[in-house]
């Protein structure tokens, strides 16, 4: 059962992390999502015609839903990445595995 829990535990964390790695960290895995952030919603300058204007304003919103709808779990996780660097998402993950071994290591010596 320890096993379960000091293997468990911090694999279970880095899976979540992981799935919302491209809310977390930009620039890691999905460069549509990155010109969305990167974009001010100035859409005039893109556009030549009102038909362009139209389709790039109508793709930037559904790009913002879908934005929007991954970004709605990860609030949940934020206590996990929030006191590091987006580039540094997976280590409370660690820290988690070092304390749990540490703590291990004190059933191994004995007292004195």
């Amino acid at each position: 059962m320890a096993l379960v829990f000091s293997v468990g535990i911090p694999l279970a964390h880095a899976a979540l992390l992981y799935r919302k790695l491209d809310i977390i960290c930009p620039g890691v895995s999905d460069p549509k999502l990155n010109n969305l952030r990167e974009s001010r919603g100035d859409d005039t300058r893109m556009s030549r015609t009102a038909l362009r204007t139209t389709s790039a304003t109508h793709e930037r919103q559904l790009a913002r839903e879908a934005l929007e709808a991954k970004a709605k779990g990860v609030e949940k996780l934020k206590f996990l990445y929030k006191d590091y660097r987006p580039e540094a998402w997976y280590w409370e993950v660690l820290e988690t595995m070092r304390r749990i071994v540490m703590t291990g290591a004190l059933v191994v010596f004995e007292p004195g």
